[in-house]
């Protein structure tokens, strides 16, 4: 299949992988946030069901801390988060984490109103945690849905992730909404699910909904979504997405690479043609959905970019790539 890439185009898998895997009561740990904390920790937000939730597929948040970023031990018994609120009682989902500009850390996850497959499902939405010291369950400060609504309704709207700096005075977020936002024209909304960009002043309210990249190859024929938060880069903000397709009927998850101006990132700059990491090890294809690399996070450690995906919704892994070589070949593909 074309979409499967050598090593000198995509992700040089880690050899633990896959670094996290369920244990013990834990039946599934994936899609993690993972941020640098405090120059010497690296710090990991897993999304865990347990066997006393399996059967509802409810998932809470655990965190865990490591020095090199592949290593990691649990750092807090229990969860971080889980559902305490009406609008999370079917789970929290998928963290994304930035540390932002000043100096807290800031959690977006996804919000279940209901447990999957329930009777009169509510369609996911998406909460912000504000966080002074991740180590301390009591300062994890709920801030509640900060997802548009249009009529009064919460929308299906997921994949949210937070740039770390304000641009020009506003928080910039990307994000993924299944019917248009407020404001948005029904008619020009995509027919597949796209990554969007939207403006706000205190990441409570957002306006200026904006079409951002829309499916447009084959291997993410599907839709597409917004994956880890930005990074920030000499020649634009690198974005890590998943894309997903179908291949002679199963649906695959991969992941993707685009990059945005660095002062106007509603300007996209290239794009990876071809996925840099396409489910292949039975990890990444076999689990509680097969055919899934899902990325989360990234970090960058010297010249490298560890990009760190749930697999399978069941594990946790890295995917390391040299950043150079992956933004010459975003560049080679102008958009």
């Amino acid at each position: 299949m074309f979409f499967i890439l050598t090593l000198k185009m995509g992700v040089l898998r880690h050899e633990r992988n896959p670094i996290l895997k369920p244990e013990g009561e834990v039946k599934a740990i994936f899609n993690p946030a993972v941020i640098e904390y405090k120059k010497d920790k690296i710090l990991l937000w897993s999304r865990e069901i347990t066997k006393e939730l399996y059967t509802l597929y409810i998932s809470r948040i655990g965190l865990w801390e490591s020095e090199d970023g592949t290593n990691f031990r649990r750092a807090v018994e229990g969860y971080v988060i889980e559902p305490s609120e009406e609008y999370e009682r079917g789970g929290c989902e998928d963290p994304r984490a930035v540390s932002f500009e000043d100096g807290k850390i800031y959690l977006t996850y996804v919000a279940l109103r209901s447990p999957p497959g329930y009777p009169n499902y509510l369609p996911p939405t998406t909460a912000l945690v504000e966080i002074d010291d991740p180590y301390s369950k009591s300062s994890y400060r709920k801030i509640g849905i900060i997802t548009d609504e249009k009529n009064n309704v919460i929308i299906n709207n997921k994949d949210v992730v937070l740039f770390p700096e304000r641009i020009k005075g506003e928080v910039l977020a990307l994000h993924r909404p299944k019917s248009p936002p407020a404001g948005v024209n029904p008619k020009n909304f995509p027919s597949k699910p796209s990554i969007w960009i939207a403006r706000s002043k205190d990441m409570r309210k957002w306006y200026d909904f904006k079409l951002l990249l829309a499916p447009h190859y084959e291997w993410e024929n599907s839709h597409i979504g917004a994956g880890a938060p930005p990074i920030k880069t000499e020649v634009g903000w690198l974005c890590i997405y998943h894309g997903a397709g179908f291949i002679d009927g199963e649906l695959y998850y991969s992941a993707g690479a685009f990059l945005l101006d660095l002062d106007d990132p509603e300007k996209v700059i290239g794009r990876t043609r071809k996925p840099i990491w396409f489910p292949e090890k039975e990890y990444e294809t076999r689990g509680d959905v097969n055919n899934v690399i899902f990325p989360t996070a990234v970090i960058r450690r010297e010249n490298n970019l560890f990009i760190y995906a749930g697999l399978a919704d069941k594990y946790i892994g890295v995917g390391v790539i040299p950043l150079e070589e992956l933004l010459r070949e975003i560049k080679k593909e102008n958009y």
